[in-house]
């Protein structure tokens, strides 16, 4: 899938692009999308970004999001057209 900005680079570089947008102004840790949400990667975060999530979270993973949120945090997700559906994410 193309980009909308360029409509040349793909949906993968365009998530490059942002990730690198943002690590040049915040402090960013990538995690793995196969781990499930570390609790202190979440505390403290101002932001936290889901790009092109390839499963559904946890009871403690959402939990964790809800409090991050809840304690004036931010989450983007970040998803391909169709959503997670089309993107094939794995349902539990």
């Amino acid at each position: 899938m193309l980009c909308t900005e360029c409509g040349v680079c793909t949906y993968s570089n365009a998530l490059s692009r942002v990730s690198a947008r943002l690590a040049a102004v915040y402090a960013t840790e990538a995690l793995s999308a196969a781990a499930p949400l570390p609790a202190r990667a979440l505390a403290g975060a101002a932001l936290v970004v889901l790009a092109r999530p390839q499963r559904c979270l946890r009871g403690a993973e959402l939990a964790a999001l809800h409090a991050l949120v809840g304690g004036g945090g931010a989450l983007l997700v970040l998803s391909a057209a169709g959503g997670d559906r089309r993107a094939g994410a794995q349902r539990e």
